[in-house]
Order: structure tokens, then sequence, then C-alpha cells
């Protein structure tokens, strides 16, 4: 009987048991213990889990008021084994209940996932990390591909788009008066378990491995200017491929994290770092696009605001400016991040959504537009417009033999690099829990014993050497944001929560009309784009090598 306590009580303060489950936990078993009342102890979960209008609330209340709970024969013997009820996984997305003899784990929700303990604000810390990171490095390249006026038009669309279609996915949330807290349990939930699955796992995985692919060449450049920057003769000692190697190995010490939820005052930190880092580009973008303009508009570097793509190339170089654009706005784990929301979580997840856009519109926005009126068409090609703070301006020094202003850029870089890593971690944590939940948690009653935390440690640096390896081969930053964007975050983020939002609201008018409009125009960026950036990379290869020092 104590095992059986120590057991529940262990599971409800990490996983969200269904309330079936504590129920039945509170009806069948004795549960107290020495140091623990039976009132007290179900008080205690019942506080964990917030479950106000349960049958265990009232059955905790009922106690209390009649004193102590009707003798339980003690000698009743619980299976050791605690085996998982199977009978009622039927898809439904409520899990197996509790019943004696059965395991209090229910294999719907994920183990790596810290459930309804986040307030509003750190739901929005999630939220801004999720969102704020690599791609807005990329924002003015994109905009050098588009012009003015289609990159403001661009832009400003997928800026309203996303926040449309991110009120819409917490709104889902209970639709049914379960609680989704994965993007495919929401997908299974409208459309069935294969299709759910067909459609939201090769969409999400793609925007989940290649954000973590972009941003080690993010932390690579960011690392790499540093070197340059801190080295008498101006010149990296390290190559890029090494400087992402080093980084690989760092990232895999942030990524033990146990829990999404774990994350919290991290990503607090991160969005404040973003903050930084973007105020900071945003002054030497307007330091050097007014101290240096005659020297950019000479023939040196032949600044214009004009789209100057070759004509064959210039539809080519749209579609991956839209694209670009798309993935920048890009947040394909809203379900993960509300999960960790307090309940009522549509209203704490409404308010997080407010602080996210609120940082958008004070970075994405400004830093898009300055970044692109001080460079131009002088953007190097590589996307990320950090790098062209130091190589743009290569023939106006400073007395320390550096680009003016050398230690304001040395701050943006180092910003870019922790922020980097934090991002790192959180686009990590959903890949891995459905890793982890099929191949680990499974075979063990206890998810933290030695076996268990061995496989789960080299299963971690593992996928983040793979990531590592693949953005050392192919550092083409803009290039990977193009084809994440139209592979992975277009579906996610601007056609399926249209889709989801027809076929269980079923609105009417000019509303119906909107979602039909996203999802035909954002479909045809998505098809066309892919085809866009896979032949930008296929260029951009055949120009470096493989493992290029860029």
């Amino acid at each position: 009987m104590q095992r059986f306590h120590q057991l529940l009580w262990r599971q409800t303060a990490s996983v969200m048991v269904s309330k079936a489950a504590l129920e039945a936990a509170a009806t069948h078993f004795a549960l107290g213990s020495p140091g623990y009342s039976q009132p007290d102890f179900c008080s205690k979960i019942y506080r964990r889990t917030q479950t106000k209008d349960s049958g265990l609330h009232r059955h905790c209340e009922g106690m209390s008021k009649v004193g102590d709970p009707e003798a339980v024969d003690q000698s009743t013997s619980i299976d050791a084994s605690y085996k998982v009820d199977e009978a009622s996984s039927d898809g439904s997305g409520k899990g197996p209940a509790l019943i004696p003899g059965s395991k209090i784990i229910d294999r719907q929700q994920p183990v790596s996932v810290g459930v309804n303990r986040g307030n509003w604000a750190q739901v929005g810390f999630h939220m801004c990390t999720s969102v704020a990171g690599p791609a807005l490095l990329g924002l003015p390249y994109a905009m050098s591909l588009l012009g003015w006026p289609a990159g403001a038009v661009v832009l400003l669309l997928g800026f309203f788009v996303t926040m449309y279609t991110s009120y819409i996915m917490a709104s889902l949330h209970q639709w049914d008066g379960t609680p989704h807290i994965r993007y495919r349990d929401l997908a299974q939930s409208i459309y069935g378990t294969w299709r759910g699955k067909a459609i939201v796992w090769p969409c999400q995985w793609a925007n989940l491995i290649g954000s973590n692919i972009s941003i080690f060449i993010q932390a690579g450049l960011s690392v790499k200017g540093l070197d340059m920057l801190s080295s008498s003769t101006g010149t990296a000692r390290l190559s890029l491929t090494e400087w992402i190697a080093i980084m690989g190995g760092i990232a895999m010490l942030f990524t033990q994290l146990p829990t999404f939820h774990s994350l919290r005052y991290i990503n607090g930190f991160s969005m404040l770092s973003t903050y930084t880092f973007a105020i900071c580009s945003m002054v030497i973008s307007l330091y050097q696009g007014y101290k240096y303009k005659d020297l950019l508009e000479g023939p040196d570097f032949g600044k214009t605001y004009q789209v100057s793509s070759p004509e064959p190339t210039k539809l080519f170089d749209i579609l991956t400016g839209i694209v670009i654009i798309s993935f920048a706005f890009g947040n394909t784990i809203i379900p993960e991040c509300q999960a960790t929301a307090k309940q009522p979580a549509e209203n704490t997840m409404y308010k997080a959504i407010g602080v996210l856009y609120t940082l958008l519109a004070c970075t994405y926005i400004p830093i898009s537009f300055i970044g692109y009126w001080a460079y131009g068409s002088a953007l190097l090609n590589n996307g990320s417009f950090l790098p062209t703070f130091q190589a743009n301006v290569p023939s106006v020094q400073g007395t320390d033999g550096g680009p003016h202003p050398r230690w304001l850029i040395m701050w943006v870089l180092a910003q870019t690099l922790l922020n980097a890593f934090i991002g790192i971690t959180l686009y990590n944590q959903p890949v891995l829990e459905i890793i982890e939940t099929s191949l680990i948690y499974t075979k063990s009653r206890d998810v933290w014993n030695f076996r268990n935390w061995l496989l789960r440690t080299c299963l971690r640096c593992f996928y983040v050497f793979l990531c590592a390896f693949v953005a050392a081969l192919f550092p083409y930053f803009g290039d990977i944001l193009g084809v994440i964007g139209a592979l992975g975050v277009t579906p996610i983020d601007f056609i399926l929560p249209c889709c989801f939002h027809l076929t269980v609201r079923k609105p009417k008018g000019w509303l119906r009309w909107v979602d039909i409009a996203i999802i035909f125009v954002y479909g045809c960026v998505g098809v066309l784009g892919t085809v866009s950036s896979i032949r930008s990379i296929v260029v951009d290869a055949s120009t470096y090598s493989v493992f290029a020092n860029l």
C-alpha cells in the first residue's frame, strides 16, 4: 500500500493524471500511510492537479466532513507490476483510467512536460522563445529579396495572420472537453488517429529539426564573429565547422533539462535577451547606415533598394523571401506551450499570446525595416545580417582595427549566441518527448531509474550531434530558413489552424472566407516556396563546398 501511495504521489507531481484515475484512487484504495491521513493526501493531490470540479474534490470534502474514511481491507493486494490498462486506450485522447492493478501513467500525457503549472507570464516566455529566434536575423535579408512595397505587405500580413491563427489554436485546446497538450493530439481529436498523425508529424518535425539546424548555424556564425573581433589580426582562429562542433558539445549540456516547464525562467531570460540584441542590432544598423551611407552606396557595395536578382532567378528569390518571413513568425508548438498553462488554460494562453505579439511588434517589424534601410541590397547572401555588421564595411576601421561600433557588435553577437543555446533547448523538447515516451518510459515503471536516465542522456546527446553535424555540413542559413518555412511552418501555422477552425467551429460569413483565403494563399506559398528554397540550396552547394567556412 505504501508503494502505491509513493507511486501515485510521484506521478501526480510530474504528469497530469486523468480525473477518472484520481477518483478511482481515492475511492478504491486506502491511501493512509505514516505521516499522511487519507483526507490530507487527497487534498495534496487536489492542489497539485487543480481538479476543482472532479469527483476527487468532492470525495475529499466528504471525508473532511465525516472524518475518518470507511475502513478498507488493508490486506487488499495490489499487483506489484502496476500494468497499464490498455483496454481504455481507444484513441479517444482520455487515456486509461486507473483501476486496481493499473499503472498511474496516462500514455496520452508526456512525461517530459510540466502540465498546468505555468502562469501567463511563464507561458509567454515559452511562446517568445519558440518564435523569437534566429529567423529574426533573416528578416532584413528577406526584405532585400522582395523590395520595400512587397516586403512590407508580406511582413505585416505574416504578423496579423499568425496572431489570428495562434488565437484559434488556443481556443481549440479543450474543444471536446479533453485538454490536448500536443499538436498531434489536437489533430487526432479532430481528424482521427492516423490522419491526424499523417498531417502533423512531417510538418512539425521538419520545423523543429530544421529550427535546431538553423540555430546551430547562427550560433556558429555568432561565435566566429566574436573570434574575429577579439583577434588582433581580425581573422577567426577556428573555422565555422569547428565552432559549430564546439557549440554542439555545449548544447548537449543544456538539452539535459528534464521538462518543458523547467525552462520557464531560462526562457524568460531569453525573452529579455531577444529584446537586447534586437535593440542593439537596430542601433548598429542606424549608426552604420547613416555614417557610412556614401560608402555603402558606392561601387564597392552597390547598395540599392531595388530587387537586384537576375530575371531568371527573381521569382525564386521572391518566393524564398516570402517563406523566410513565414518562418520568422512560425510557432509550431503552441499546444505544447499551452500544456504548461494554469487553468483556465485558454485565458492564460490568450494573455501569453498578447505578450508574444507585443514582443514581435517591438522587434521584428522595426528590425526588418531598419536593417533593410541601412544595408539594402548589400546584405550578405548567407541570410543573417549580423555578419554584415562586420563584412560590409571592411574599409571603415576604428583605431582598434575593427568595424564601428566594435564593442556593441560583440555584445550583440554574445546575446545572439546565448539566445541560440536556449532556443536549441526549447526546440529539442517536443521531439525528444516523442522519442523518450516511445522508447524509454514504457519499458520501466520508474521513469527516473538509472537505466532510463542513461538512455535518455545518450539519446539527447545523439540527437544534438545529428543537428550540429547537418548544420556544419550545409551552413546556408537563409536557404535553410526558406526550406523550414515552406515545409514546416506554412502548413502548421497558417493552413492547419484554419482547417481546424472550419471543421470544429464552422464559422459563417466573412470569417469563413478569411479562413479559406489563408488556406489557399499560403498553400500556394508553401508549394512554390519549397521548390524555390531547395533550388537555392542546390545553387549554393555548387558555389560553396560542404562544411563551408562562411
